[in-house]
């Protein structure tokens, strides 16, 4: 059948406390991610644009000008489309959406099997988007929520952890991530000189706790490691909200069946509080 594939990538924030904190921790205490003084709460919200983020500096790589997950390829009926109106939109991901796991109590203690919720992708601007589609966590009764559906339903939305050095190496140029965050360190102490010479004492004491991190922890352990590591999710999207600009599009989706998708969550950034997304979406065609 023919497709419209959309592939994607780009730069992601997720502000969320780590384990062994609660998932409900709002500034971060016994885990290794932190609400910096100043910074708004954790909200384990993920954003796939700039909107509602809180970047951090110290990376001339995640900037307000780099940040943000884009179309970077379409192919129409198995013809690459260099000049698709898709080309360059901005990917959306709903409102509120957030990794569940509970301190893997809803996901029955594996690791990177986040159930994230709730889940869609949009292309465009999301009030008006050229291509959209929801996922319904459990179609049987959509109403139900995390807490009563069937552990399967939840684990299809999960992740699949898996080594991912050379994603790692292409994203940022780096050899090994031990390298990565030396650098990192140095750009903090000369920005933590900066704010202690302005008298910025908020500034100082963000920095003080970023540089903390990276002095206390080595090369084994999990801040350094998960730059190296991926989450993979596969599966396809079901929901019945569906947008489709088919002039614009150059084609009609098919509606009546559901979507595969893949998203692939690497290169996570403790510091930053970023990953580096790739994915894309195979949308069946009725012409």
């Amino acid at each position: 059948a023919p497709t419209l594939l959309v592939r994607f990538q780009g730069w992601f924030q997720i502000r969320l406390a780590t384990d062994p904190d609660t998932t409900d921790e709002p500034r971060g205490v016994s885990g290794y991610t932190f609400a910096l003084p100043g910074e708004p709460d954790l909200d384990r919200t993920l954003r796939f644009q700039l909107d509602g983020t809180h970047l951090r500096d110290g990376s001339t790589m995640v900037t307000t000008s780099t940040f943000g997950v884009k179309v970077h390829e379409v192919a129409l009926r198995g013809q690459a489309a260099s000049d698709h109106p898709l080309l360059g939109l901005p990917v959306n991901v709903p409102p509120g959406a957030k990794f569940h796991m509970r301190n893997y109590v809803l996901t029955n203690g594996e690791a990177g099997t986040e159930c994230i919720d709730p889940f869609g992708l949009a292309f465009g601007d999301p009030s008006a988007p050229m291509l959209a589609r929801n996922d319904v966590l459990y179609p049987p009764q959509p109403s139900l929520g995390l807490e009563d559906v069937p552990l399967g339903w939840l684990r299809r939305r999960g992740g699949k952890f898996q080594p991912a050095p050379g994603v790692f190496q292409q994203v940022t140029h780096f050899d090994d991530p031990v390298a990565y965050r030396a650098a990192r360190l140095v750009a903090l102490r000369e920005l933590r000189a900066a704010a202690h010479e302005a008298g910025n004492e908020v500034a100082t004491a963000g920095y003080d706790r970023r540089i903390e991190q990276f002095l206390a922890y080595g090369p084994d352990d999990r801040r350094t490691m998960a730059l190296t590591f991926s989450e993979h999710r596969s599966f396809a999207l079901n929901g019945d909200d569906v947008v489709a600009d088919a002039a614009q599009l150059g084609a009609t989706v098919d509606a009546s069946v559901p979507w595969p998708m893949e998203l692939t969550q690497a290169v996570w950034d403790a510091d930053l509080l970023c990953g580096w997304a790739t994915g894309q979406l195979s949308v069946p065609l009725l012409d």
